[in-house]
């Protein structure tokens, strides 16, 4: 019983039970599905030119990389990326007009889900005119994909994508493997902020 309750711990579980060197953890080979999971989010980034990282701490923040068996979450987020259709957030229904992509496939499948998301970043991007390489920059494009409203909540959502990107992500999966993402200790929170204004 001890050994069931743990496994499935470590599926779901970010890696929080102590401390945890998320550098040294990023360096090791990948495999099983958390390689699978890596290379399904540096695709997309390559495809449509998106930071690979600015995809990794939206699919964190939103979902801690995991697809939720197709079912939304508690305010119909679908996937791993969050993708949304409400009369506030139309991601999902944006997604399915430039990829082409069947709903039920970005619903349930990850990459299907994740080269969707990056196809709405990527798009916002572009008619944000953006050309800045930061990362920081990209701070008003994932404020659109949010599409938050309150000004308080879009603030925390800044905090918690860039500080995400500060502290660095990490969790075990079904099989036990490992993905990690270093600590970006140049990424500025309050530089991030500063091209909200």
């Amino acid at each position: 019983m001890r050994k069931i309750i743990f496994l499935l711990f470590l599926i779901c579980s970010p890696l929080c039970a102590g401390p945890v060197d998320l550098t040294t953890l990023s360096k090791r080979p990948l495999k099983g599905e958390a390689k699978l999971v890596s290379e399904t989010f540096h695709q997309a980034a390559e495809k449509y030119h998106v930071p690979v990282e600015i995809l990794f701490a939206v699919g964190w923040v939103e979902s801690r990389w995991s697809m939720r068996d197709g079912q939304p979450s508690t305010d119909q987020a679908y996937g791993a990326m969050g993708l949304r259709s409400s009369n506030r957030c139309k991601t999902l229904d944006k997604s399915t007009v430039l990829t082409g992509h069947d709903p039920n496939l970005i619903k349930t499948d990850l990459a299907t889900n994740v080269d969707a998301a990056a196809a709405v970043l990527a798009d916002l991007a572009h008619q944000d005119n953006l050309t800045n390489s930061d990362l920081e920059a990209w701070a008003p494009v994932v404020d659109d994909y949010m599409a938050l409203t309150d000004p308080q909540l879009k603030e925390a959502q800044v905090n918690n994508i860039f500080g995400t990107l500060m502290k660095g992500m990490g969790r075990s999966f079904s099989d036990r493997s490992i993905l990690a993402i270093a600590p970006l200790k140049s990424i500025s929170v309050e530089k991030a902020k500063s091209y909200m204004k």
